[in-house]
């Protein structure tokens, strides 16, 4: 989990591509706070690897107790209107 967290960070979409495939359970992998790989991904990714990961299956749905859902999570104006565009509500 540590080096798909880290591809995510560095923005090696074909690396985290890699990983999911070989383990593709990570896709719906939670942090304690219950964020996924997309919250990650909407504060500090692009809008590609987020692209990556629907692609993949994550569930666009899931709230976290941290930030609530990607899109409160979202770093740019730019994720937060890719996930609006994807069904993510802004409320």
């Amino acid at each position: 989990m540590d080096l798909l967290k880290q591809a995510i960070k560095s923005n090696e979409i074909d690396k985290v591509k890699e990983i999911l495939t070989r383990e593709p359970e990570l896709i719906h992998s939670k942090t304690r706070s219950g964020g996924t790989l997309l919250h990650d991904v909407s504060e500090y990714g692009t809008i590609q690897m987020a692209e990556l990961l629907l692609s993949m299956g994550t569930d666009i749905t899931v709230e976290s107790s941290a930030c609530g859902t990607a899109l409160t999570c979202a770093g740019t104006p730019e994720m937060a209107e890719f996930l609006m565009d994807h069904g993510m509500l802004p409320f």
